[in-house]
């Protein structure tokens, strides 16, 4: 059986892969990205936080 590109079951089968393309399942690694990006962030949050401890220790002294 052969499958014509202008079939009911083609375009039917387009919709969906559209509609799941637009709810987050175009990017299989997004988890890990996400992930990366969360990391990244709580460094740079541990580097300002240090940073403002080295400030308030300096005062102290």
């Amino acid at each position: 059986m052969t499958r014509d590109p202008n079939s009911d079951e083609m375009t039917r089968r387009a919709v969906i892969n559209a509609a799941l393309g637009n709810v987050g399942f175009s990017d299989p690694n997004q988890a890990r990205n996400d992930r990366r990006k969360e990391i990244a962030y709580i460094r740079q949050q541990v580097k300002r936080l240090h940073a403002d401890l080295q400030g308030l220790e300096g005062r102290r002294r």
